[in-house]
């Protein structure tokens, strides 16, 4: 492609197809504004693509982009190699329910870019390196992300406006944040990662948020966080979030494993590590019910359960069941910061 003067340059364009196979070819060089090696995209207006299997393709120095997939459902990009493309190695605008797996994607500002209301990314096994971000999502919804290898210089994976996303057993290298989240991230799931960071490895900054009556789910559990001592592994400021976040280690052992500043306030409030419960014991005397444990930690209160079903909170390290007769039983501590709830270690004593 190095010799076309094509003001567009794409190597493979395709507009509205089914069922198409681009299968094990070489397309490289194109220096021209704005080319793409394989651009899929609607003809006419509002026809989507489908079915598009993308597989075994060479791809190497694209001015814009490797892939460029917009307007198309149930597509597969899988054991690609793209290198040295300035944009992105993979863009998914628009796209319905894309797998994307067994890919090599170095060298760009983004390893995978997806955007403009998307809807199901399965993203497994791949290996990417970015100049900017390894996985950049905004406004879309249900993305699975697992078994990834991403080093980046700026973030390894950055969220926009994201509905559900799942972050599982990924190795994540940055400069700067692990995973970053900004504006109305609604449901994040981070977990089991390995996460190194020069920054904060988890960075919820709600301050960007557009809704704050939108309650917003964040959990993260389980992760190996490496970042220097100086930072916090996760940070999370502002906004209406209920956190899970319990279970994590931190690979220097230092503190602060988190940190939280809530809606008005000028410096960030304590940082402490996982809150646990221990020592919890159970009085049924008397057909009372009376659950009890101790704790090295203070929090705001308990969350109580009766085999999953939630009876209330009480502040003490105490409380009274109407009833218990071999049920399960689950205490939750919590701690609240102005409108940011962080729930700690369950324990629980079964029948």
């Amino acid at each position: 492609m190095q010799k076309s003067t094509r003001s567009t340059g794409q190597g493979v364009e395709l507009r509205g197809c089914e069922n198409t196979d681009i299968k094990a070819n070489t397309i490289k060089n194109c220096a021209v504004s704005a080319a793409k090696a394989i651009y899929a995209y609607e003809s006419p207006a509002n026809t989507f693509n489908a079915a598009l299997n993308i597989s075994d393709n060479s791809i190497r120095s694209f001015a814009h982009s490797g892939i460029f997939i917009q307007k198309a459902e149930m597509s597969s990009v899988i054991n690609n190699t793209v290198e040295n493309c300035s944009n992105s190695a993979l863009v998914l605008k628009s796209a319905v329910q894309t797998q994307v797996s067994q890919n090599s994607f170095k060298d760009g500002l983004y390893g995978v870019y997806i955007s403009d209301t998307s809807d199901g990314l399965e993203m497994n096994s791949n290996t990417i390196t970015a100049s900017g971000s390894g996985l950049f999502a905004a406004n879309t919804d249900n993305i699975n992300a697992y078994d990834n290898s991403i080093t980046a210089e700026s973030y390894s994976v950055y969220l926009k406006s994201t509905g559900t996303v799942d972050l599982k057993n990924n190795n994540l290298t940055s400069s700067l944040y692990g995973v970053r989240m900004d504006k109305d991230c609604i449901n994040t799931n981070i977990i089991d990662n390995n996460v190194a960071s020069n920054d904060e490895c988890v960075y919820f900054n709600g301050l960007t948020s557009t809704n704050k009556n939108t309650a917003k789910a964040l959990t993260i559990t389980g992760n190996s966080l490496n970042c220097p001592s100086t930072k916090a592994a996760v940070r999370v400021v502002y906004d209406n979030i209920t956190a899970v976040i319990h279970s994590n280690n931190r690979a220097d052992g230092d503190v602060p494993y988190y940190r939280f500043k809530g809606d008005g306030d000028t410096k960030y409030r304590k940082q402490y590590g996982d809150m646990t419960i221990d020592n919890l014991t159970l009085d049924t005397t008397d057909g009372v019910s009376k659950l009890s444990w101790n704790t090295s930690f203070k929090p705001s209160g308990y969350q109580i359960y009766l085999d999953g079903e939630y009876l209330g909170n009480v502040e003490t390290t105490e409380c009274v069941l109407d009833s218990y007769n071999g049920q399960s039983i689950t205490v939750i501590p919590y701690k609240t910061y102005k409108n940011i709830t962080h729930l700690g270690v369950p324990m629980s004593v079964g029948s």
